[in-house]
């Protein structure tokens, strides 16, 4: 767990370290999780609905182009309900590093942005209902995460307030104790709140 801490802080502290030229924000974020397994063998399974919640900072190459580190402690799933409603609940500490393209609007302090990138996530706990289920689910999931969103400047764009909605993919094979291919995905809306740097 150490380890995982160290990498995420040694991400931010080398992107933070880049030119001085360039803007850079730090912030928090929060918000609702849309989760569900997906594969060739899931039939009936539904969206758990959860929540994520963590830090991300931007380094701006440009006024177009940023690049965004990010660490939430997030939870997925699933929900099924065709007899009884039975809850999976999967809480991971995930790194998405996203890069991001921002549209400028010329004299607002509003602008529309899109990105895209790779996450890694550590499953921290995993429960069916009431039982621990944590060493039959894969410890790592890896998987590709793009969406889009606004970015409101305020104070003079030295506070953000962002928007976003993204979807996420699994690639990675979520349970170990089946031979069925079942991966994670899902919706995010997510709110953050940032300072310019």
């Amino acid at each position: 767990m150490k380890r995982l801490f160290i990498v995420a802080v040694m991400i931010l502290a080398l992107t933070a370290s880049a030119s001085a030229q360039s803007t850079n924000t730090l912030g928090l974020k929060a918000g609702l999780n849309m989760f569900k397994w997906y594969g060739d063998d899931v039939e009936g399974i539904d969206y758990l609905t959860s929540f994520a919640f963590g830090a991300y900072f931007n380094h701006g190459f440009s006024e177009v182009l940023s690049i965004q580190p990010e660490l939430y402690y997030s939870t997925k799933g699933l929900s099924e309900s065709e007899i009884l409603t039975i809850e999976l609940k999967e809480s991971y500490l995930e790194i998405p590093v996203l890069l991001k393209v921002n549209f400028a609007m010329e004299g607002k302090n509003w602008s529309p942005n899109l990105f895209a990138g790779p996450y890694i996530a550590f499953l921290m706990s995993a429960k069916l209902e009431d039982i621990d289920v944590k060493d039959e689910l894969a410890g790592t999931d890896f998987g590709l995460v793009v969406g889009g969103g606004f970015d409101f400047g305020l104070s003079e764009g030295a506070q953000t307030l962002s928007l976003d909605v993204r979807y996420s993919m699994g690639f990675t094979k979520v349970d170990e104790a089946v031979e069925a291919e079942v991966f994670n995905k899902g919706f995010q809306f997510l709110v953050g709140f940032g300072f310019s740097m």
